[in-house]
């Protein structure tokens, strides 16, 4: 520790360091976050995503045409196949959630992640991803008519299911490096 009980940082070395200097490698606990189906409410979920089911195919052209605007055209993902990977996405996040098996949706999201990581897909274009998956579910219950307290609350569960998912694709980012 430091002055005043402050714990000073521990210098880390990265392999990208300037020429010249020290190697090392960062150590990382070799713990998984655990998550708990509790912590997010599965019956709302559950009513959100049958009432959004119908319309799964205009959710994914409006979510790739957010896509599209927010990459300006470009990112990472092979234009053929990103209507595909949403599709699948989605399908999965209804899958695991209408059959409750969210143990299962949470290693799904991790073999996906590990997936994204070795093809070489920023981790920030995912996370951007989520969130304009979330607009796109509030877009379209407006469009749908839902009134203004069902899009907060749409918006606000499927928030809390994006901070789950970001955790899990985390671990399978930053594990990859460790493993």
């Amino acid at each position: 520790t430091g002055a005043a009980g402050v714990r000073s940082q521990p210098t880390v070395t990265s392999r990208n360091s300037a020429k010249g200097k020290a190697r090392g490698k960062v150590s990382l606990p070799r713990a998984r976050l655990e998550l708990k189906g509790e912590l997010l409410p599965l019956a709302p979920l559950r009513e959100l995503l049958a009432e959004i089911a119908p319309w799964k195919d205009a959710l994914v052209s409006r979510w790739l045409a957010s896509y599209h605007q927010a990459f300006d055209g470009g990112g990472s993902f092979v234009p053929a196949e990103l209507r595909s990977h949403m599709e699948s996405e989605l399908a999965l996040i209804v899958g695991c959630a209408s059959t409750g098996s969210l143990d299962e949706l949470w290693a799904r999201l991790q073999e996906v992640g590990r997936g994204h990581a070795e093809a070489g897909v920023p981790y920030g274009e995912l996370v951007i991803m989520m969130s304009l998956l979330e607009e796109t579910v509030v877009a379209e219950l407006a469009a749908h008519g839902a009134p203004p307290e069902r899009q907060l609350a749409a918006y606000l569960l499927f928030d809390r299911l994006s901070h789950y998912r970001i955790a899990k694709l985390a671990e399978a980012y930053f594990y990859r490096y460790i493993e």
